[in-house]
């Protein structure tokens, strides 16, 4: 019971928030990610591509299937901007289980990603990619652009680095002071 409470308060901060800052992305982070709350669920990518990539890390099934199961009811888009190919940067991440994405070409960005897309990407590889209670799953994925076109984003679901509690989207909690699950 306590949880779904807990639920209910992170719920409402985001309906306060969204009604008191429309003209502004709701919620950003120093990673040069936003999430933007809709009222339906979006969509903006094409189909992704999978892939079992051997040289990283497996996550723990488990906590990606928490992470999507808490993920499930949330609807709006991801905006990838400032964001460099150097490495993935975490959208979504559990203490064991890290969504990142790096796009192909930072040049073409910002990109936006939709939950629905997100929810895909994690329901197929839970579904799909899992070695017992090992998940390793990389892909590539056309997203919308701010030019009007889309281009390639790259992902994974990995081991998380470092102690998380279960978050979304992955927001620098010490300097924003945004919203940890």
């Amino acid at each position: 019971m306590i949880s779904s409470q807990y639920l209910l308060v992170v719920a409402v901060c985001f309906v306060t928030l969204g009604w008191a800052t429309s003209a502004v992305p709701i919620m950003a982070n120093s990673t040069g990610i936003s999430w933007h709350p809709a009222n339906h669920t979006q969509s903006t990518c094409d189909p992704s591509t999978f892939d079992e990539p051997a040289n990283t890390d497996p996550a723990d099934w488990r906590e990606c299937a928490s992470l999507y199961s808490s993920w499930t009811s949330e609807n709006g888009t991801f905006r990838l901007g400032d964001l460099n190919a150097t490495g993935f940067t975490p959208i979504l991440q559990t203490r064991d289980c890290t969504l990142g994405v790096k796009p192909a070409d930072p040049c073409l960005g910002p990109f936006t990603i939709g939950d629905r897309d997100i929810k895909t990407l994690l329901e197929t590889s839970l579904k799909e990619y899992s070695e017992g209670t090992d998940l390793r799953v990389a892909g590539n994925v056309k997203c919308a652009t701010a030019i009007g076109s889309k281009g390639d984003v790259n992902w994974r679901i990995s081991k998380s680095k470092g102690d998380r509690r279960l978050s979304w989207p992955y927001w620098d909690y010490t300097t924003t002071q945004q919203g940890s699950k």
